[in-house]
């Protein structure tokens, strides 16, 4: 790479780029702090290299292949030129590329939080995206100016647009389809019938009818324009995620929960063919453009290639690392595109299923952060599947602790012990030691993601929950299961431990509290909530409870009488995190919409708002610590309420772009917005 300094593309050719390469995939903290002015680096992959404080002022990077900023891949379309792939991601942005070239057109930031799904209209003119903010947004794709807004109370899962017609329709919590005017945006129709979440809507190619499916295990078909459903389909075992219409408008394709695929005449609703193979739950199903074939994504991180006439799985095609979220065809019918947990998008030969191109996104969305008991530490972890260890006197990343295969959404530090329990989509609970970083255990029991972990204060027992609808306390000494709870009907998303011990406390999907005593085994539910249940928190005494989730409000309660006491009220998002501080006067609440805020908890009065989405007081009562956006920590003084620290490990941290030859405006932009100055 020195030998490069200062010549010509043509003159070193892609030596230095390949050195590069080489170099950051044997370690990928290599590098970091290295000057690499005036260096030729043509064709460097550094998608996987962290180059903080690398000087790269005027290098050449022509061709470089670098980290884009993106996330969990939601939602993919092709044109119906196949010219461009629209990509739809968890951080509310949604990218335009150019598949000719691979070449980024525009990046916009769309929603306040998850991108769940977006459709271009068939004259290109147009792309509707929809996102857990509620808001469907009409994009200009020329310039990328958004032209009109249209915004519901709760999120938006699903979008399409009607090739025929000038109609557009969507929906998602509300359990409303609604069929509205692509011109005017004006809504025509109300679809009501689905009596939970609709996760996906598809027209058929004429554009008069609409097939929506949900949690509540139903396919329905509608009339779009008398706004009637003609016909109520049930058939799986479990929520329904995604649907497709063939080209002819004949059949339907539906992926569940359940792990199965069905085929169903749209005429008549019988179910024609069931495909099984996929191990976990089926997310993504689309028809090939001449309906011979389908494609299905799945959790279980593979795509299958099926054909339709015999039910047979053609092909199994790995390569992916995550759980496959989303798929899209290109009309030429010669390629596919798919989109994954990991942050990857692959483009694919149909006829092969050979992977023609990757790319690569960054993303460390925090989904969980605490305190170290003495208040020296703080653990995170989140998309990337990684835990990190953060030294609070220096805001200095001490260790990374790697071992989990998916997100980790939740952290807990044992009272003593030096121990740290971790709980993620991979459906493990991984128990760490704090000072060497090393794995001790991975505890396996659960049949499904795992959303929560708590620590009794013996620091002898843990508490898991997740998406199998149950509680297991594990003996954390020998790894051995406990006991086994029952009662939620649906997914569990919070659990704490009573400061005395004798309880337990668990939310979840089903919008109900409830507070488990381990003596006797003994239960009481808590109701009164509008929606699902994300955050529970007993405070030090163990006397008040508070609870929250998408309702957009936090209730305490007096955990003695199971009686509400207060609602708390003004939140504008989903609640995510809530904690009380060590003296019980204030709790701390953090929301999609990146507000934190701090409450009184006598008068029931926000105190006020900072920025972040997870947050946590640290036990010495001197910090307020709360999650931003991707890779980033802010620690609050609670006296000032000023930021004293920020912890972020961005892969391009500090690295010097500074007259940099090669890349795109867009390419600049995606680097600055992972770290890079200039």
């Amino acid at each position: 790479m020195e030998a490069t300094r200062g010549k010509t593309g043509d003159e070193v050719g892609y030596v230095g780029g390949n050195a590069i390469t080489m170099l950051t995939k044997i370690d990928d903290t290599l590098l970091q702090g290295t000057d690499l002015n005036t260096t030729v680096l043509l064709g460097a992959d550094l998608t996987e290299a962290k180059l903080h404080h690398v000087n790269l002022a005027n290098a050449n990077l022509k061709d470089a292949v670098l980290a884009k900023v993106f996330g969990t891949v939601t939602s993919l379309s092709f044109s119906p030129s196949g010219d461009f792939l629209a990509i739809g991601h968890s951080f509310g942005r949604f990218h335009l590329w150019e598949i000719s070239d691979q070449h980024e057109i525009f990046a916009c930031k769309a929603h306040k939080s998850w991108l769940h799904s977006l459709a271009f209209s068939f004259d290109e003119k147009l792309l509707i995206t929809a996102g857990d903010d509620g808001a469907i947004k009409l994009w200009d794709i020329q310039n990328g100016e958004c032209l009109r807004t249209i915004q519901e109370e709760e999120p938006v899962i699903s979008v399409s647009i009607a090739k025929f017609g000038g109609l557009f329709a969507y929906g998602g919590n509300n359990q409303i389809v609604k069929i509205c005017d692509l011109e005017t945006g004006n809504c025509l129709q109300h679809l009501q019938g689905h009596t939970s979440c609709i996760n996906t809507i598809a027209f058929n190619e004429k554009g008069n009818l609409l097939v929506s499916g949900g949690n509540d295990k139903t396919l329905r078909l509608w009339d779009v324009h008398i706004g009637k459903c003609l016909r109520r389909i049930d058939g799986h075992d479990a929520g329904i995620n995604t649907v497709s219409v063939s080209n002819c408008g004949q059949i339907v394709a539906t992926g569940s929960d359940d792990c199965k695929i069905k085929l169903w005449s749209l005429k008549t609703g019988e179910c024609l063919k069931v495909l099984t193979g996929h191990q976990q739950k089926v997310s993504s199903v689309v028809f090939s453009q001449n309906g011979r074939n389908l494609i299905s994504g799945s959790h279980d991180t593979k795509i299958k290639l099926w054909d339709i006439n015999t039910g047979e799985c053609l092909k199994t095609i790995s390569g992916h690392q995550g759980w496959v979220k989303a798929l899209a065809i290109n009309p030429n019918s010669k390629t596919f595109a798919s989109g994954s947990s990991r942050k990857e998008i692959k483009i694919w030969n149909l006829g092969t299923c050979e992977c023609l191109s990757t790319l690569k996104g960054y993303a460390s969305w925090i989904r969980s952060i605490t305190f170290s008991p003495d208040s020296k530490l703080l653990a995170s972890g989140g998309e990337d599947s990684v835990v990190t260890l953060w030294d609070i006197s220096t805001g200095k990343r001490l260790r990374t602790l790697k071992g989990h295969t998916a997100w980790i959404h939740s952290v807990a530090f044992c009272p003593s012990s030096g121990l740290l329990a971790t709980t993620s989509d991979d459906c493990s609970v991984k128990l760490w030691d704090v000072a060497t970083g090393r794995c001790l255990k991975t505890l396996r029991g659960h049949d499904g993601w795992l959303h929560a972990v708590a620590i009794h204060p013996n620091g002898k027992i843990l508490a898991s929950g997740g998406d199998d609808k149950i509680i297991i306390l594990w003996d954390i000494k020998t790894g051995e299961i406990l006991r086994t709870f029952h009662g939620h009907p649906n997914q569990i998303h919070a659990i704490d431990f009573s400061p005395n011990g004798r309880s337990i406390v668990s939310g979840g999907e089903d919008d109900t509290i409830i507070i488990w005593q381990l003596d006797n085994n003994q239960c009481k539910i808590l109701s009164g909530h509008k929606g699902r249940i994300r955050s529970v928190s007993f405070d030090r005494s163990g006397k008040l409870l508070a609870s929250a989730g998408s309702g957009q409000e936090i209730k305490i309660w007096d955990v003695e009488n199971y009686r509400c006491l207060k609602t708390l009220t003004g939140l504008n998002s989903l609640v995510l995190s809530i904690d009380f501080s060590a003296d019980g006067k204030n709790l701390v609440s953090g929301s999609f919409d990146e507000v934190v805020k701090i409450w009184n908890i006598e008068t029931g009065e926000c105190l006020r708002s900072l920025e972040g989405r997870i947050c946590a007081f640290s036990p010495n009562e001197k910090l307020l610590a709360s999650g931003i956006g991707h890779d980033t920590i802010k620690l609050w003084d609670v006296e000032t309420w000023q930021c004293v620290k920020t912890l972020t490990n961005l892969p391009y941290q500090g690295m010097n772009i500074a007259g940099i030859r090669g890349l795109t405006e867009a390419e600049k932009t995606s680097l600055k917005a992972l770290g890079a100055v200039d």
